[in-house]
């Protein structure tokens, strides 16, 4: 956002939002002098507020966050641990939806006096941005987000876009009624992606959920820009799956690059076919992934080879299914092997 929410600069914001977290003492009226080195608390706050505002100033990604979608979403949990943060004042903040809303894109209208207007869209990435500053600068996400929908909802209302020179959308017409997954680095809304909603656990032993996990890549760009494109994508073995919801996306990790190459090649093949890279409405999730055969052991007792399917890669349906061939194999040399001595 180009301006803090309070009118304050964003130093003078960030040392303030550093105050009501409890890490940087309130300015004394004695002459103590105070260390010019900032303290781990203060460097870590620092550090998620840079996150969540630091965006490309020119080239293709002009105006979008420089960090990922994990970094993104880790400075987000952690800002909003803060313990102090501030409702807004109600209405304090209309000039600024105004004037953050007029960059957004507009969607077409049918049947109305008027040929386009702000819709979901708009809305969506609007309510993100604010979100984002609200946690950059000590204020509640609930309070930000509550004020733009009050403010929001009397612009839908008014019989003519007097104040606000601009139409918008009423929310009850692009608002679903079921809780959503949450949002893409681009401010849109998630779906249910093409392998369904998959549950991981995090660092801090929560649950999560996941049904996509933006990345970006100089390989798949539409217009010569770089595009958001799910990672979670049906051509991943099991094990690939298990990898991304049980270390890679808890852990804030880069995308192993067998698997980004996967999400690559999905990706373009869904563009080369006229389709949007991310599972539309009506697609099925797909139940079951590819997986990848395991090696039978070839050598030791039947006791050694079970150990070495059960302490090796594979799922629990493959090691299952490869320890009944060990069986089923040692079951035959055995016959052999009587019949031999008779």
């Amino acid at each position: 956002m180009k301006r803090a929410l309070s009118g304050l600069t964003p130093q003078e914001q960030s040392q303030a939002a550093r105050v009501r977290a409890g890490i940087e003492p309130r300015a004394s009226t004695t002459n103590i002098t105070r260390p010019t080195e900032q303290t781990t608390a203060e460097k870590d706050f620092d550090r998620n507020v840079k996150v969540l505002t630091d965006r490309h100033l020119s080239g293709p990604r002009k105006g979008q966050l420089k960090a990922n979608e994990a970094q993104v979403e880790s400075a987000r949990r952690k800002l909003r641990l803060n313990p102090n943060a501030q409702d807004i004042q109600p209405g304090s903040l209309d000039d600024q939806f105004e004037a953050e809303l007029k960059g957004k894109p507009k969607t077409s209208v049918k049947g109305a006096t008027f040929d386009k207007a702000f819709g979901k869209a708009a809305y969506d990435l609007t309510l993100r941005e604010l979100k984002d500053a609200a946690l950059s600068q000590g204020a509640t996400e609930a309070s930000v987000e509550a004020d733009f929908n009050r403010w929001w909802d009397e612009q839908a209302a008014a019989p003519d876009p007097e104040g606000f020179g601009e139409f918008v959308i009423p929310r009850s017409e692009f608002q679903k009624q079921t809780e959503g997954f949450g949002e893409r680095p681009d401010g849109t809304q998630k779906g249910t992606g093409f392998l369904g909603v998959l549950s991981g656990t995090d660092t801090q032993g929560k649950t999560f959920e996941s049904t996509e996990f933006s990345t970006q890549s100089n390989a798949v760009k539409v217009k010569g820009k770089r595009i958001d494109f799910p990672s979670l994508v049906p051509t991943l073995t099991q094990a690939e799956v298990d990898l991304m919801m049980n270390d890679i996306i808890p852990n804030n990790k880069n995308i192993p690059e067998a698997i980004m190459q996967k999400a690559i090649k999905h990706a373009k093949e869904r563009i080369a076919e006229g389709k949007g890279v991310f599972a539309e409405e009506g697609e099925t999730p797909t139940p079951e992934r590819p997986e990848e055969a395991i090696t039978q052991p070839t050598s030791g007792t039947f006791r050694e080879q079970i150990d070495q399917i059960k302490s090796g890669p594979g799922t629990p349906k493959q090691k299952l299914a490869a320890m009944k061939e060990i069986t089923k194999k040692f079951k035959r040399l055995e016959e052999l092997r009587k019949k031999a001595n008779r």
